[in-house]
């Protein structure tokens, strides 16, 4: 089982690719996808990352929280 991570204030343009991308420079991404709004499809500015182990994802959100992404200041966490 892998670390979930939330990432957010994302650009609505950015897909599960882009944050795939991003996060795979801190280790393997075992999944990611956005949070879209059923009625119209659009993102909700907000996705989940899940990383392999704890230590990959304790250094995307070192290496990525508060860094400019798409124009945004990205917010990464640990997933509630």
């Amino acid at each position: 089982m892998g670390s979930k991570l939330y990432a957010g204030n994302l650009a609505f343009e950015t897909t599960a690719e882009d944050l795939t991308s991003a996060f795979e420079d801190y280790g393997y991404v075992v999944e990611s996808a956005l949070e879209k709004d059923k009625e119209t499809d659009q993102s909700r500015g907000y996705g989940f990352v899940t990383m392999n182990s704890p230590q990959e994802a304790a250094a995307a959100i070192s290496g990525l929280n508060g860094q400019e992404f798409r124009g945004k200041t990205l917010v990464v966490k640990t997933a509630k």
